[in-house]
Parts: structure tokens; sequence; C-alpha cells
């Protein structure tokens, strides 16, 4: 879960949208922002 929350924030930070992100790791929106939130 870490691993993947940070791979995201690194993707997103190069210029990605969240929704490709999100897309390419395989993790809903919803889990995303859980993740986020904890």
């Amino acid at each position: 879960m870490i691993g993947h929350l940070r791979q995201a924030e690194i993707l997103i930070s190069e210029g990605k949208t969240v929704a490709e992100v999100l897309r390419e790791l395989g993790v809903s929106e919803q889990t995303y922002y859980r993740w986020r939130k904890e």
C-alpha cells in the first residue's frame, strides 16, 4: 500500500493525472484517497 501511494505521488508530480496513475497501478480512486487519508 505505502509503495503504491509513493509511486502514485511521484508519477503525479511528473505531470500525470490522478486517473492515469491509478489506472496504471490498478487501484480505484476510492482506494487511493482512503490510503492518503490514513
